[in-house]
């Protein structure tokens, strides 16, 4: 379905500047509506993506104390997994594993590029993007620098 199309039908269903997501729901609901075919109308599908949000939600919560060089660190016990779909490894798995520690640092910086993009275009039109580039520019940094160094191998984990 064409993305103007569900721009116009998504401005229509505005109230007073808002657009609240139960409307964008009910109107897509209309196998006519252009917002039909963007949900999953099967209810064990639907069902199952419901629950693995829940799940990862679960997952994310969970969190352990790591103590690396003298500094505590409350982290997520478990990470995704950038090699398999909705999988997570143990940070303590995980840390042993220079490949694998490199993938999910990528990952995690590669998320907050995105996001401070969005920021930054959200920024700049409320005129304050200045600090929200300089952002993007060190995760881009971080991510170069984990693509090209050695991983250092921190110490046991101690928790």
């Amino acid at each position: 379905m064409d993305l103007d199309d569900v721009d116009r039908r998504l401005q229509a269903l505005q109230r007073e500047g808002r657009l609240a997501v139960d409307d964008v729901i009910e109107d897509g609901r209309d196998p006519t509506s252009p917002l039909h075919g963007h949900f999953t109308w099967d209810i064990e599908e639907a069902a199952l993506e419901r629950w693995r949000d829940q799940a990862r939600t679960l997952i994310r919560r969970v969190k352990i104390e790591v103590t690396v060089r003298q500094i505590a660190v409350s982290v997520p016990r478990f990470v995704r997994d950038p090699a398999e779909k909705h999988v997570y490894r143990s940070i303590l798995t995980v840390r042993r594993e220079e490949d694998t520690s490199r993938r999910v640092i990528i990952d995690e910086m590669n998320r907050v590029v995105q996001a401070a993009r969005r920021a930054r275009a959200i920024a700049t039109v409320l005129g304050t993007d200045d600090d929200v580039t300089e952002i993007i520019r060190l995760a881009e940094e971080v991510i170069r620098k984990v693509r090209l160094e050695d991983l250092p191998h921190p110490p046991g984990p101690q928790h």
